[in-house]
């Protein structure tokens, strides 16, 4: 049984090697600017190139985070707009890979996110933080970068 776990390690480790090469070949410069955000490492820039494609799809930031599903929803009643909770819908995979990228990023000392609430994204999404204060939600940012 050892024998076959260290097969299924070393076609594991092959097939890593293939997608660290296709990345390079196909996706360099997607990839350079991927692994130069805080909490994005290696293998969440491959999840994220390869949940999103063909980022040119995309006309602006806006349109990647809604299609993320970072997007809060909107009402508006009375010329008033009021932006609300960020909905679950779009690319799960995604969203999900962005908001750890989010927290990681948070923890990371030096970067412009460490302990972030920051000023907020296009979208204004606001969220209650402790005594009140108003901040914006980390992967909303991490998605418009």
């Amino acid at each position: 049984h050892l024998e076959s776990i260290q097969d299924i390690y070393a076609k594991i480790s092959e097939l890593d090697a293939k997608i660290d090469d296709m990345l390079q070949n196909l996706h360099a410069d997607e990839l350079m600017i991927l692994l130069g955000i805080p909490g994005v490492g290696s293998n969440a820039a491959a999840n994220i190139i390869s949940e999103i494609g063909d980022v040119s799809l995309f006309e602006t930031a806006d349109q990647l985070t809604s299609w993320a599903g970072l997007a809060p929803s909107s009402h508006s009643s009375g010329g008033k707009v009021i932006n609300g909770r960020t909905r679950k819908t779009g690319n799960r995979y995604l969203r999900m890979i962005l908001i750890q990228v989010a927290h990681a990023a948070v923890k990371t000392l030096g970067s412009v996110l460490e302990g972030s609430s920051g000023e907020c994204c296009p979208y204004q999404e606001r969220s209650r933080i402790k005594d009140g204060q108003e901040g914006c939600s980390v992967d909303c940012k991490i998605a418009s970068l």
